[in-house]
């Protein structure tokens, strides 16, 4: 169902069914919950209180042209992934929110960008990761020895740590794509310090400037096909990483904007 947003400062932004994107939240509670529960709903709540500023992208929330709808029930992930698909097939853009990797093993489409800081959980990662043409994996500071050794030749894997020490790594990676990829961002790709969340306490990862300059980098390079946010289980509402997913979201609707802007 689509979802009406009231910002703090500005107008309501009106769901529209023909809006050039929308963000697609898959939650297992109830939309009544919003503002009170953990997780997705949670993020929607946090869209309320975000600006995008002009110096980042161009446009204030309610000046772009973006819809919000939210899935429940038995499973939300099944109707997210029709509702991608029919998006995709209209040229639309279709940016998701999901509780955690299932979102991705299942909706995955085209070669994959996936910026995740951990990966251990084999029967869901190694599906999403290595079931397409072309993956890049960036951002890992933690990772077990069995999804290393099962790595297939058409992955490239990129840790923090080489995207600390040679930023460019990544750019040469994007280079070689030749049309838009998914993007999926696990939200524990940042630091434990970025993030201000208890859910990934390895050191390491991504600050917050070097996760906003690696998906500009994205969007002006190959391009998007469709993003994802995944990872939200437990962030609590009002928190400083619903903010921080919420500030995601509508930069990519900004950067998603500006590029077809461009385009035309």
């Amino acid at each position: 169902m689509n979802h009406t947003l009231h910002f703090e400062t500005d107008a309501p932004l009106t769901a529209q069914s023909d809006a050039d994107t929308a963000l697609l939240f898959a939650a297992s509670a109830d939309a009544d919950a919003l503002a009170q529960t953990p997780g997705p709903l949670a993020v929607v709540d946090a869209l309320r209180f975000t600006e995008l500023f002009e110096m980042q992208v161009g446009d204030a929330p309610t000046a772009l042209d973006f819809a919000v709808e939210m899935t429940s029930g038995p499973d939300p992930i099944a109707a997210v992934q029709a509702r991608m698909q029919e998006l995709l097939s209209q040229g639309r853009t279709a940016l998701l929110c999901g509780e955690d990797r299932r979102l991705t093993a299942r909706t995955r489409t085209g070669n994959l960008l996936a910026l995740w800081g951990k990966v251990g959980r084999a029967e869901i990662d190694e599906r999403a990761l290595f079931s397409q043409p072309h993956t890049i994996l960036a951002g890992v500071r933690a990772a077990t020895a069995e999804l290393a050794q099962s790595v297939p030749p058409t992955a490239s894997i990129l840790t923090a740590n080489a995207m600390n020490l040679r930023p460019e790594a990544l750019l040469d990676l994007l280079s070689r794509e030749a049309a838009p990829v998914y993007l999926s961002i696990d939200i524990d790709v940042l630091s434990p310090g970025a993030a201000q969340w208890g859910r990934s306490l390895e050191p390491g990862g991504l600050s917050w400037y070097q996760l906003i300059q690696t998906i500009d980098a994205v969007f002006a390079g190959p391009g998007v096909l469709a993003a994802e946010i995944v990872g939200v289980a437990g962030v609590p509402p009002r928190s400083a990483a619903a903010l921080y997913c919420a500030q995601l979201l509508l930069r990519m609707v900004g950067l998603q904007a500006r590029r077809k802007h461009h385009a035309t």
